[in-house]
């Protein structure tokens, strides 16, 4: 009994009795009655509308079996094979032919409702009178002429528009027509004879398609099993057209019946499988229509519930915004900062109240909060630049005197020519590692990549190869430098110097939905346990060189947490490490 001695204020009190006296009530037994009512005009529309979909379904399936039956006869007829069977070797032969096989093929429709037969020769070029006077559009262009599937006798179904060259559109002939091709062979040497085709017009198509008259805006679609419209008793809908999205997921599913979002209303669907080639009839029907009358009671529910709610809202809405509107907005600046957006909020609360105080008192914090975090940031930001301008003067001396070394023991030696190369590839290294900017271009970095394995090349008297596999239109991207030339030089010291067999180094840097940078060898790989940070990073850094590790950190504080590097082996036990960069880091930078 605690909540009859609520003690809130009398606007609390006031808004509590009249939604439990009034709203409450009023809503449960409008919401109870509606669901009712449109619980039972569902279940007996669904039972109507199963009854319109299975009919049109028997009618379509007998449709279907007259043009299996067509194609049986055609088999069957010996007349047709007899003319087939070889090519006509002179015109006088082939003007017999014309002339007797389209009121053959016609002889042989089992119903009206087929629309044309017609007979295509697997060499057309052997039959020219035949194609200039009765096929009149070439044929042997047709994706389904030269399906193999169909070659190899299963049956094809084509949606196709058909106009025959000089002819009234109108025509019988004329029109979006649905043709059933297969393959027409001897029945008593199996030689095969052509292709016949056995149309369906669309008209036919919706005349099958039964609708009732006292259902307006209904739709009864076939649809092939790749979701493809081939008839839609819509008038203003062609046919080849796709399915809604919304609808084939529902379908793929298999859902008997659901309703789904149109463009207007809400929109109920049944389906319905016909034969075994998985096609669909679907009836598509407006919610008004389904349930219209539903809709007046309805909208009196909702009309009564809105004057209820204007007459409280009249009366509440002073009150409600002078006490819980400061509040309110107080309590969206916390969460905005709360997700991380420190932001700083104008406001018209003053004077010596509470809520001017809150205000006040909030508005200091978050301007001393965001203070205190842009100036971590930026000593981070700055620790990590000093890091790694440190690494970059680290790596001169070390690698410097081994190639000095290098050039003085070929000079020794007399090879001119790899000391003056040696001398030029050092020298375009280290004028790129005296680069001021922390950003280069992708062509940049590969070049300061180039010049460094060619001086390890020399080095070590090309134990090893590299390859370049590089998306030219990724070259004037940007990117931090000396994020590539370590990765190599990880896999010429640890992959490729450490294996028994010729190294091979492949660098692969292409792009799609951003930048991805790559590096394969074929070197013994990294240690089973091993993880970034031990061992190979320690001696990259004490030999010169930049370690793994730092290029991860490194990736962190340029594009974020998400942007990290992996490793690990191929099915061909190749070593890999690679990064990526999306299109939004790219952009975060640019």
């Amino acid at each position: 009994m605690k909540w009859l001695k609520y003690r809130g204020t009398l606007f609390q009190q006031i808004s509590l009795i009249f939604t439990l006296f009034t709203v409450v009530p009023l809503i449960g037994l409008g919401w109870l009655q509606y669901k009712v009512s449109s619980e039972v005009i569902m279940d007996n529309n669904a039972i109507m509308l199963g009854n319109i979909v299975e009919q049109s379904r028997q009618h379509l399936e007998a449709l279907l079996t007259e043009v299996d039956h067509t194609h049986m006869g055609l088999i069957d007829s010996e007349d047709i094979a007899g003319l087939t069977e070889r090519e006509p070797r002179n015109q006088g032969e082939e003007s017999l032919l014309v002339a007797t096989i389209i009121p053959l093929l016609n002889s042989i429709k089992t119903t009206e409702s087929i629309g044309k037969v017609s007979w295509y020769p697997f060499h057309p070029e052997a039959y020219p009178m035949y194609n200039q006077l009765v096929m009149l559009h070439d044929y042997a262009q047709r994706d389904w002429y030269q399906s193999e599937q169909l070659r190899e006798g299963k049956p094809l179904w084509r949606m196709e528009l058909v106009q025959q060259q000089g002819s009234d559109p109108l025509s019988p002939g004329n029109g979006w027509m649905l043709t059933q091709y297969r393959l027409l062979k001897d029945k008593k040497t199996l030689k095969r004879l052509g292709i016949v085709g056995v149309s369906i017009s669309l008209a036919k198509l919706r005349e099958h398609l039964l609708l009732p008259n006292n259902l307006r805006n209904q739709r009864l679609l076939l649809v092939d099993g790749d979701g493809m419209i081939y008839a839609d008793t819509s008038s203003k809908k062609d046919p080849n057209q796709p399915l809604e999205p919304s609808i084939l997921a529902k379908l793929n599913q298999g859902t008997d019946s659901f309703w789904i979002i149109g463009d207007k209303e809400r929109q109920f669907v049944t389906p319905s499988s016909i034969g075994s080639n998985r096609w669909k009839i679907i009836s598509i029907i407006p919610e008004s229509t389904l349930i219209g009358s539903m809709n007046v009671v309805r909208n009196a529910i909702l009309g009564l519930l809105v004057g209820y709610f204007v007459l409280g809202g009249f009366i509440a809405f002073f009150l409600f915004t002078r006490i819980t509107k400061p509040v309110t907005d107080l309590a969206s600046w916390m969460k905005q900062v709360n997700a991380g957006n420190l932001v700083q909020v104008e406001h018209n609360y003053s004077g010596q109240g509470e809520i001017p105080f809150l205000f006040r008192s909030f508005q200091s914090l978050v301007q001393r909060l965001g203070e205190q975090i842009s100036h971590i940031y930026a000593s981070e930001k700055k620790k990590k630049e000093l890091e790694f301008e440190a690494l970059n003067y680290q790596i001169r001396p070390h690698f410097v005197y081994n190639t000095l070394d290098t050039i003085k023991w070929k000079a020794s030696g007399g090879k001119l020519g790899d000391v003056t190369s040696m001398i030029e590839s050092l020298s375009g290294m280290l004028r790129r590692t005296l680069h001021g900017r922390s950003m280069v271009t992708v062509a940049h970095e590969l070049e300061q990549v180039k010049f460094y394995v060619d001086i390890e090349r020399y080095r070590h008297q090309d134990a090893f190869a590299v390859i370049y596999d590089i998306d030219d239109k990724i070259r004037e991207l940007p990117i931090p430098r000396l994020l590539v030339q370590p990765l190599v030089e990880n896999a010429i010291r640890h992959g490729v110097l450490k294996s028994n067999e010729t190294g091979v180094i492949l660098v692969r840097i292409y792009g799609g939905e951003g930048l991805t940078v790559e590096v394969m060898d074929n070197g013994p790989g990294f240690p089973h346990d091993w993880q970034l940070g031990r061992e190979f990073v320690r001696s990259d850094t004490e030999s010169g060189g930049i370690g793994l590790s730092n290029i991860s950190q490194r990736l962190s504080l340029y594009y974020g947490k998400d942007c990290r590097l992996e490793w690990g082996r191929t099915e061909q036990e190749e070593t890999f490490v690679r990064f990526r960069l999306s299109a939004e880091m790219i952009a975060s930078l640019t």
